[in-house]
């Protein structure tokens, strides 16, 4: 069984749709999980020779999402009731609400960040059972899967490997305890860095994704960066990261990261 839940991150209500219910069914032959969209333009220009990236493009996905639905009352399928599903299904899929559509294949399950395009039309196309797509659009146009991978880094100068299979590079996030005042992130691979100062009580998380540097309580720090910081990413196969002023032995840094998808199937 085949099944996709969108949750609404303004409101937290969500529909779920499977290829096996008939009364929330999921359309697999109209739905295409590859979609076309996942792509990436960057520009190095050459007097860096060509080894700095300065301006990057995602060209936003579009995803189709192709349901069926009815509703029952007493027992029995009703066009009222088919009607009351729909007026549920519009609080959820909200124009430019974002949320987390999940796909699941029973083994492995995978989400992107989208939002409502508009809102379809319905078309009844039996007694008491209605259609509609509905169009998600995801500025991040890949999907991820929905486990964590996660490595303890502790505070000296030797490096760690984080191994990235999944064949595109990805973004991560690094959770720093309080205790250090100088953290630098670095890759030997990449030759690039992150580095700030904070106060020594202060923990905070960088996220190479929303090139963000979050305090602990939650107030955002990139103001703090250095100029020859850079929100990299980790790149297919094998990476050497060395982490200082980060923490200690007993309550290390921790990296975390999640595979990427070109699409679902």
């Amino acid at each position: 069984m085949r099944k996709l839940t969108y949750t609404n991150l303004v409101n937290g209500l969500s529909a779920e749709f499977s290829s096996e219910s008939k009364t929330m069914h999921l359309d697999l032959k109209n739905f295409d999980g590859c979609s076309s969209g996942a792509s990436a333009v960057t520009y190095r220009p050459v007097e860096f020779d060509g080894q700095r990236t300065i301006s990057a493009n995602l060209t936003a996905r579009t995803i189709v999402v192709p349901v069926q639905f009815t509703g029952t009352e007493n027992g029995r399928h009703s066009r009222k009731a088919a009607l009351a599903v729909w007026e549920k299904l519009l609080k959820v899929f909200v124009p430019l609400h974002e949320g987390w559509l999940v796909w699941s294949d029973g083994m492995n399950s995978r989400r992107i960040k989208c939002r409502a395009a508009e809102t379809p039309q319905i078309s009844e196309v039996l007694p008491f059972l209605f259609s509609a797509s509905f169009s998600l659009v995801a500025d991040f146009p890949y999907w991820e899967d929905c486990s964590e991978h996660s490595l303890e880094v502790s505070a000296s100068a030797d490096t760690v490997t984080v191994s990235n299979a999944c064949g595109l590079a990805v973004p991560f996030c690094v959770d720093i305890p309080s205790g250090g005042s100088q953290p630098l992130i670095y890759s030997r691979t990449a030759d690039k860095r992150i580095s700030f100062a904070i106060s020594p009580g202060s923990g905070c998380t960088v996220d190479t994704r929303e090139c963000t540097v979050t305090l602990s309580d939650g107030t955002l720090a990139n103001n703090l960066l250095t100029v020859d910081s850079d929100f990299f990413r980790l790149s297919p196969g094998a990476n050497e990261i060395q982490a200082l002023g980060v923490g200690s032995g007993s309550n290390p840094a921790v990296i975390r990261w999640r595979d990427l998808y070109m699409g679902v199937n």
